[in-house]
Order: C-alpha cells, then sequence, then structure tokens
C-alpha cells in the first residue's frame, strides 16, 4: 500500500455561530476503505477564549469477509493520525501565544528512535552473550 493518501476537504465557516466545520475524505484507497471525519470548531462555552473541536469519524470497508479486520487497521491509523495531529495543533498554538512549545513533534521522534536503537542494542547484546555461551558448552 502507498504511504501517501489523497483526501478532500469541504470547510464551511458559519460567521454567525462563530463556527468553522471540516469534512474530510479519502479518494485514494476508497474502493478498500472508506474515512470520513467531521469536526466542528467553536468557541468554548466555558472559556470564551478558548477553542473546543468537536471531531466524528467513520470507518467502512466493503471488502467481503475482510472489512472488520480493515476497518480496525484504519481506526488504528486514523487515531496515530489524530495524535500527531493534535501534537501539531498544541505547538501552532503555543506559537501563537509567544510560549516555547514543550516538544516539538521532531523531538519526540528522536527521543523515541534513540529509546528504540536502545532497546535493539541491549537485545543485540543479550543475544551475542547468549550464543556465545552456546560456543562453549
Amino acid at each position: 500500500m502507498s504511504s501517501l493518501a489523497y483526501i478532500i476537504e469541504d470547510s464551511i465557516v458559519d460567521p454567525q455561530k462563530r463556527t468553522m466545520t471540516t469534512l474530510t475524505w479519502n479518494i485514494t484507497h476508497a474502493r478498500l476503505m472508506s474515512v470520513e471525519e467531521r469536526c466542528e470548531y467553536g468557541i468554548c462555552p466555558e472559556n470564551g477564549g478558548w477553542t473546543q473541536i468537536k471531531r466524528e469519524a467513520w470507518i467502512t470497508s466493503n471488502v467481503f469477509g475482510l472489512s472488520r479486520a480493515i476497518q480496525e487497521f484504519g481506526l488504528a491509523r486514523f487515531k496515530t493520525s489524530v495524535t500527531k495531529t493534535m501534537k501539531g495543533f498544541e505547538y501552532v498554538v503555543a506559537k501563537i501565544q509567544g510560549e516555547t512549545p514543550s516538544r516539538t513533534l521532531a523531538e519526540t521522534a528522536t527521543e523515541r528512535a534513540r529509546e528504540t536503537a536502545l532497546a535493539a542494542k541491549e537485545k543485540a547484546k543479550g543475544l551475542a552473550s547468549h550464543a556465545q555461551k552456546k560456543q562453549y558448552v
């Protein structure tokens, strides 16, 4: 499968209600799986200086015998994407407000890569030690 996916987004701005609604759906792999998302941005009722978001998503597949597995795969990918999106929003909002963002996505990715490399190194040491012990037995 391609690592790229093309989508269409339709945005509706309502100046009277002071809301913006985005409707997004995929056009890549649409025969395999359909992902639709609806986000409504508006003013938070508890704090007029905040923006609240209501996000809904629907993942469907009509592939006979595999639709459930495809939907679960799509949901997992969607959750990962939403997490990255929200991190990006947090970063941009912090920058707009003149704050220093806690961590950039690149910093988070670099830290995870280091952790993975360290874990792989430790596992390799363990395997090498185990192989060496077998050699002397």
